[in-house]
């Protein structure tokens, strides 16, 4: 299935680039007795060959996931990670970096 997402060119995205599909929803937060927003994934993507500068079609495979994708929801951009973050991510599990 595909769907048009409001990001294209201009923001980065080209043919191929990985996506996740996030739905936001609000639940009653028992402990505090508020209402909370959160959000979950419901789907993985991939952009089309149809990109223009401020809009992308993208491809979810998975049927099921499709379904689960409604009007409003938000995309996040998975990033190939640089030289310095492919290096650095195992170091991360050796040595804890501060902030």
């Amino acid at each position: 299935m595909i769907f048009r997402v409001s990001l294209g060119k201009n923001d980065g995205l080209e043919q191929g680039t990985k996506l996740e599909v996030y739905t936001r929803f609000l639940y009653q937060d028992r402990m505090v007795g508020e209402s909370r927003a959160d959000e979950r994934k419901v789907a993985d993507g991939e952009v089309t060959d149809y990109v223009g500068d401020d809009y992308a079609w993208i491809s979810v495979s998975s049927t099921e996931e499709a379904n689960k994708i409604k009007l409003g929801d938000h995309v996040k951009v998975l990033h190939k990670k640089t030289m310095g973050e492919a290096i650095m991510d195992p170091m991360k599990k050796i040595l804890p970096l501060g902030r």
